[in-house]
């Protein structure tokens, strides 16, 4: 009798209490994931912050003040990388992502001064839906005819009374504020950007957009209410 009994408490200990023990050990190392550390510095080593790292339209990553980022998450073992800041030329890094493991990308950024021009317009995206009701065809429509022409949706102070600022930021970093018309235009470092579209009351609108040297671009924010 008391050999079954150590029998059935030995299987129960191994079967169900070992497993939890190991199960809630903080010392065990988790296995890792696809991910991505690295830095951004200039030519003479310092820190660039804030640099910007995107995959394809999508912004991936910002540096901290160290010039330092990280990615949790990446899929595709082959992707293309591009690095920006204002102030200094795109680079880019094509790198190999295997299951499992963390990657790591070190990007040298060198100083250029070219610019492009970047014209925008705000639109209240409820306000443009509704016009999309009554006029399809401007799902067709570019940025250049959205800022050129009027879709009765664009967040001016002639049409919607007061507003608050409409501000357009790179980054942490403001470059202009719209008109009373809800257009702005402004002169860009060359480079790939995620602007940011900022009103209070809204919704933050992010855009990517690579500015090419002496080329006009144009971007719609369309901000949803909160």
């Amino acid at each position: 009798m008391i050999k079954r009994f150590l029998l059935v408490l030995f299987v129960f200990v191994t079967c169900i209490i070992l497993p939890q023990c190991k199960k809630d050990n903080p010392s065990e190392p988790k296995p890792p994931s696809d991910s991505l550390v690295g830095t951004v510095k200039s030519a003479d080593g310092s820190p660039i912050h804030p640099a910007f790292i995107f995959l394809n339209d999508s912004l991936l990553a910002e540096t901290g003040s160290t010039g330092q980022f990280s990615v949790e998450t990446l899929t595709g073992s082959q992707i293309l990388l591009i690095c920006s800041a204002l102030g200094y030329a795109d680079e880019t890094a094509q790198i190999s992502i295997q299951s499992g493991k963390q990657a790591s990308v070190d990007f040298v950024l060198s100083a250029d001064t070219t610019k492009g021009r970047v014209y925008g317009e705000f639109q209240d995206l409820v306000w443009f839906k509704n016009a999309l009701l009554e006029n399809p065809d401007l799902k067709d429509w570019d940025e250049k005819q959205m800022w050129q022409a009027v879709t009765g949706a664009t967040m001016q102070s002639m049409t919607m009374g007061e507003l608050p600022p409409r501000q357009v930021y790179i980054g942490d970093e403001h470059i202009r504020i719209a008109d009373d018309f809800g257009q702005f235009w402004v002169e860009v470092q060359c480079g790939t950007y995620a602007f940011k579209g900022v009103c209070d009351g809204y919704k933050t609108d992010v855009q990517v957009l690579k500015v090419l040297p002496e080329q006009k671009h144009y971007i719609i924010f369309y901000l949803d209410p909160q």
